[in-house]
Order: structure tokens, then C-alpha cells, then sequence
């Protein structure tokens, strides 16, 4: 289905895209608040290989972690 979509979203946050990053970040944030499983998420974002969902997941989260790192560390020098 959209799975080439999510892949490329994926290749483009990996090599530094910002919006990219945004998106799997934005995501992951979906996943966290409105969906209790990987198969819920795979089915309303239309990714048919659980493995793309996962990996969706699992870059939003370290993005978003690295962000929090990012934005902690700015309120604190600054």
C-alpha cells in the first residue's frame, strides 16, 4: 500500500532531512497517544509490512528522544 511512502520517509530522515525527522517524530507521538498496538497503527496509516510500522516507530522514538535531548540541553545553557 503505502509502504514505499513510509520507506522513503524513513531513507530521508536517516540522512538528516528536518521535515522528514518531524514527521517520524509526529508519528511516533500518534502511536504513543491513540493506538494500543503496531498492527492499529499499520492498519489506519495503510503500511501493510509490520516491519515498516516498527521501523516508523521505533526511529520516531529515538528522533524524539534525541529532540527532548536537543531542546533540554538549550533551556539549559541558555
Amino acid at each position: 500500500m503505502r509502504d514505499d511512502v513510509y520507506k522513503y520517509y524513513i531513507v530521508k530522515a536517516l540522512v538528516g532531512e528536518e521535515v522528514s525527522k518531524e514527521r517520524m517524530r509526529d508519528m511516533y507521538l500518534a502511536w504513543m497517544n491513540h493506538f494500543l498496538t503496531v498492527e492499529r497503527f499499520c492498519e489506519f496509516h495503510e503500511i501493510s509490512d509490520l516491519r515498516v510500522g516498527k521501523a516508523v516507530i521505533n526511529l520516531g522514538r529515538v528522533l524524539h528522544e534525541e529532540y527532548c535531548t536537543e531542546q533540554h540541553k538549550k533551556r539549559m545553557d541558555g
